[in-house]
């Protein structure tokens, strides 16, 4: 079977994923644009909501949550999700000191990260404590996703020529960010197993 249809047709179009590539995407989107979609798109959106959808079932078990109460808790900790309309129509129309994203982006990862270090170090000691901070850390996934998003559309408009190598970075970054999550959560979450 021959394979010749797939070769390059000659175009100056860098290989996915090489040296030259990431220099086209740094070139035409910049730095600034590509280390804060690593940071929500890969880190926080691929690696830590995956990981933290990993540890909601032993944290409930851990805080002796009934079964029959997970699901209700859960509506309440993923409600973020719903609401994402509401933060972008929020973001846009009353901005912060003349931003309209990065403080609310700072003030959702602020929430989440000291929540995730609440929750981690044992400080939450009660099910509607753990619940808000659960809520707290979806938030800063969801309000981050959902303002990086709007940026990189827009810079997808502005420069349509790499538009599709952007869309690349952001979703094969995350995936493979998803994937060391899934391959690490069963050691991480292991002790939190142990302990309860």
């Amino acid at each position: 079977m021959s394979y010749g249809h797939l070769k390059s047709t000659g175009s100056d179009e860098p290989q996915p994923f090489s040296y030259a590539w990431l220099r086209a995407l740094k070139q035409d989107f910049g730095s600034e644009l590509l280390l804060l979609l690593f940071a929500v798109q890969h880190l926080i959106k691929g690696f830590v909501a995956n990981l933290s959808g990993r540890a909601t079932p032993y944290l409930c078990k851990a805080y002796e949550v009934p079964a029959q109460e997970i699901q209700i808790w859960k509506t309440v900790i993923y409600s973020p999700y719903v609401l994402k309309p509401i933060f972008g129509l929020i973001s846009d129309l009353l901005p912060i000191a003349g931003y309209h994203k990065g403080p609310y982006m700072f003030l959702a990862t602020s929430a989440g990260l000291v929540s995730s270090v609440a929750i981690g170090a044992g400080i939450v000691t009660s099910l509607n404590f753990l619940v808000v901070g659960l809520f707290l850390l979806e938030l800063c996934i969801c309000t981050n996703d959902l303002l990086t998003e709007a940026l990189y559309a827009r810079e997808l408009q502005e420069h349509a020529r790499l538009g599709q190598s952007l869309l690349t970075y952001v979703f094969a970054g995350m995936t493979m960010w998803s994937l060391a999550a899934n391959l690490s959560a069963g050691f991480m979450l292991e002790p939190l197993d142990r302990q309860r």
